[in-house]
């Protein structure tokens, strides 16, 4: 059982030499350049988190990819290389130390390892950079376990000494096109379940596409589950609190299925709705 989710990155700010002490947390551009302003030289980095809250205690993360979408952007354009620069050529490193999306700047940014933990060579007009493989999921394995200290990354030009060139991605506050903000897609299982699966066959998560959602979330007394999918005689409902602990047990008798809460201490926790065939989980808000 895999299970796969793509996460929004909803903590992003870019940071200026040009406007050391000024915040751009709300900016629609998530970029990395080396240009000039009124005959001075300036540098923009950019820095971004991902909240990997939504996946369940004590799972194993099995794949992790991140996705910058490039744009036009209209106060930076697009990607660039202009003489005298040859090369836009830049790298995103592991942030050490924590910051406040809504106040950091240039003069209070937090340090990053100097060594980039993944680079790309030259990008031209609206290019993405889609990072897979071990590396990407390694670190998001050590920030969900944590192992590693999740502050993020830090995109920055690798020379930031010649002027003229620049990348240019959406941000989390780019609303001209929603589906080009940044995004980390994880796939992960949980390992008691794979404990249980026959030797001799092979699962597949979400075989029906099935899902559920839950309303209200947050909630103080009453959740009402719509199942979607699921082969009902076959569907368990799981209550699980953030020590990964099953502390209820639900079998539903129809698609639309009401739960009690009253007895459940405020917090959150996560409802897991699975099947023969199918496996969803979802977090839920106890307040």
């Amino acid at each position: 059982y895999y299970i796969c989710t793509s996460i929004p990155i909803t903590k992003d700010a870019f940071l200026t030499t040009n406007s050391p002490n000024n915040n751009y947390g709300n900016h629609t551009d998530f970029m990395a350049l080396r240009w000039t302003k009124n005959g001075s030289l300036f540098t923009v980095r950019s820095l971004l988190e991902v909240d990997l809250s939504s996946i369940p205690p004590g799972m194993i993360i099995h794949s992790a990819q991140l996705n910058l979408y490039g744009i036009y952007s209209a106060s930076n354009q697009s990607h660039s290389i202009i003489s005298p620069a040859t090369t836009n050529a830049s790298s995103l490193h592991v942030v050490t130390s924590a910051w406040n999306e809504s106040s950091v700047t240039w003069n209070t940014s937090p340090s990053f390892n100097p060594n980039a933990q993944f680079s790309h060579g030259n990008i031209y007009n609206t290019d993405n950079w889609i990072i897979s493989g071990s590396a990407i999921t390694s670190l998001v394995a050590g920030w969900y376990n944590g192992t590693t200290a999740n502050y993020g990354l830090l995109l920055k030009m690798d020379d930031e000494i010649t002027k003229y060139k620049k990348v240019v991605f959406a941000s989390s506050d780019y609303t001209v096109d929603p589906s080009k903000v940044p995004t980390m897609n994880v796939c992960y299982y949980d390992p008691s379940l794979i404990r249980r699966a026959p030797r001799n066959k092979s699962l597949v998560i979400n075989e029906n596409n099935a899902t559920f959602s839950i309303f209200p979330n947050p909630s103080k007394s009453i959740i009402n589950l719509d199942l979607k999918g699921f082969i009902l005689h076959k569907t368990k409902i799981e209550i699980i609190n953030l020590q990964g602990q099953i502390i209820d047990v639900k079998i539903p008798n129809s698609k639309q299925f009401e739960i009690n809460i009253d007895s459940y201490s405020t917090g959150v926790y996560y409802i897991k709705v699975y099947d023969s065939k199918s496996i969803s989980i979802k977090k839920l808000v106890i307040n």
